[in-house]
């Protein structure tokens, strides 16, 4: 799957602070291409017991998400490093495969692309002019 997401967080131990948690939010758009090595025979219990026949192919869909996750981040001066977690929410309503939309038959549920994670970030903060030319000074 592949997808870029618009995150927001704010810091909630003040903005110079030298450890900080940092919750975000955001949303976006995920692509997921799955590629099926062999002929697969599905039968469509909706459709009076009809089969789908996928192919030896790749079939793509798109898909709105939502991401929350937690950051605890140590700040050295314009470097910082943090540790974060969160959960991925990605709903695929609409897998379309030879012509047949691809679902769950067990309490007709939606395709989905939820996932937890973890990483390590690493950062960078740019100085303004101000910022410069008070160092500088020092």
């Amino acid at each position: 799957a592949y997808g870029a997401d618009w995150m927001f967080g704010w810091k909630l131990l003040g903005e110079d602070a030298f450890f900080n948690l940092i919750p975000a939010v955001g949303i976006g758009f995920n692509m997921l291409n799955v590629h099926f090595t062999s002929n697969y025979v599905i039968f469509d219990e909706k459709k009076d017991n009809d089969y789908v026949v996928m192919r030896d192919r790749y079939y793509s869909t798109m898909a709105a998400s939502f991401k929350a996750d937690l950051e605890a981040r140590l700040q050295f001066e314009q470097f910082s490093i943090g540790l974060y977690a969160g959960y991925h929410v990605v709903r695929y309503n609409e897998f379309n495969v030879e012509g047949s939309n691809l679902h769950t038959h067990i309490n007709d549920t939606d395709n989905d692309g939820d996932t937890w994670y973890v990483g390590l970030r690493f950062g960078w903060t740019f100085l303004s002019f101000w910022d410069k030319k008070q160092q500088n000074k020092i």
